[in-house]
């Protein structure tokens, strides 16, 4: 006798609307299913069963509609929590279903839209990444500057580099995280071929690159949005109103953290393209002074070293161009890019001696 084969129950799904789309179904992970209740189970329900009923009945009442409201939200929270765990670990699929199932809980919750955009940007899909980050700023969400951002990266994908960099001078209104967003706003530039707005935007980058002090002051800055606890948020807006202080910093050694963040290789990264910008003004000097505190920072970088060759060979001293080009082949004994610029300046060196 042939057994039948169970039914595997539909998984649940929530709908997003978004406008001018069709509705996006996300599938809401399935909760592990508990065993039958046999007859005593029922009995011992009976009891919280009917605490469950007077609640509902008494839902209007203040405190249990407070009471209610926190839990869903909490509810929320830890869905979407685990959307950003799934999401960290490249599984976009259960990603977006638990960030289907804190929407579907709570509709106003901000973050899980901005996620299943990042995500549509990720897959490709930049039409429902806009209107998932749009439709998470339309509901105010205190991390505002992130999704000026993320929209400004997903106009910049689109190559629609004037709305990209208006959503990033927005960003940086709220005084978040200004590096990273002149980066942003540098590469729009250079993308769209305006070097000279590269090269202001390198060096505001440059200018707001991390310390002991301004980090201190984006922690409190992110306090003030992030932190639930009201005491704790109601602290940091004081400390921001009166501003950061050397008792505030003396916890800290200053002169490490300082020297740490000054040996960052996202600074050298900031001066290397900054001297990419000037060359392509054909401002060498300028590109030279760039490129030059990029070494400082990181000596060992060969592709450093050898477009600090050329930059010196382009305003005709020859002689440093030789000795960077010769220490990129020394870093890197295959690189043939520096090897055939070490070659040809030392043939011109030779050319001029002999001349």
């Amino acid at each position: 006798m042939k057994k039948k084969q169970k039914k595997h129950p539909r998984l649940p799904t929530v709908e997003i609307k978004t406008q001018g789309q069709s509705a996006v179904e996300l599938f809401i992970p399935p909760q592990p299913s508990g065993k039958k209740l046999l007859p005593l189970g029922w009995l011992a329900l009976f009891i919280p069963l009917c605490i469950i009923v007077v609640v509902l009945i008494a839902e209007n009442y203040g405190w249990v509609a407070e009471q209610k409201g926190a839990g869903a939200l909490l509810e929320a929270i830890n869905n979407a929590n685990f959307g950003l765990t799934a999401m960290e670990q490249g599984d976009f699929e259960n990603a977006k279903g638990y960030f289907g199932a804190a929407i579907k809980i709570k509709a106003d919750y901000a973050e899980p839209y901005l996620n299943l955009g990042i995500i549509a940007y990720k897959q490709g899909d930049d039409n429902l990444a806009l209107q998932l980050m749009s439709r998470a700023l339309e509901l105010k969400p205190r991390k505002m500057e992130l999704i000026y951002n993320n929209l400004g990266m997903v106009h910049g994908k689109r190559k629609e580099w004037d709305k990209a960099i208006a959503m990033f001078l927005r960003s940086l209104e709220l005084n978040v995280r200004a590096t990273a967003v002149y980066r942003n706003i540098a590469q729009t530039q250079a993308a769209k071929g305006d070097y000279e707005g590269a090269v202001d935007a390198w060096l505001r980058a440059i200018d707001a690159h991390p310390t002991l002090s301004n980090q201190y002051w984006e922690m409190l800055r992110e306090a003030t949005y992030s932190l639930e606890d009201e005491e704790a948020l109601r602290a940091a807006q004081e400390a921001l109103e009166r501003g950061v202080s050397e008792a505030d910093l003396a916890k800290y050694d200053s002169i490490v953290i300082n020297q740490s963040l000054a040996q960052d290789k996202k600074l050298a990264d900031d001066y290397y393209n900054l001297s990419l910008a000037y060359a392509k003004l054909g401002q060498y000097r300028a590109a030279v002074s760039a490129a030059y505190e990029a070494i400082k920072i990181n000596p060992n970088d060969a592709p450093m070293r050898n477009k600090l060759g050329i930059y010196y060979a382009n305003i005709g001293d020859l002689v440093n161009a030789e000795e960077q080009f010769a220490t990129a082949v020394r870093l890197k004994s295959d690189y043939e890019d520096a090897k055939f610029n070490l070659e040809r300046c030392r043939s011109k060196l030779a050319g001029s001696a002999g001349g």
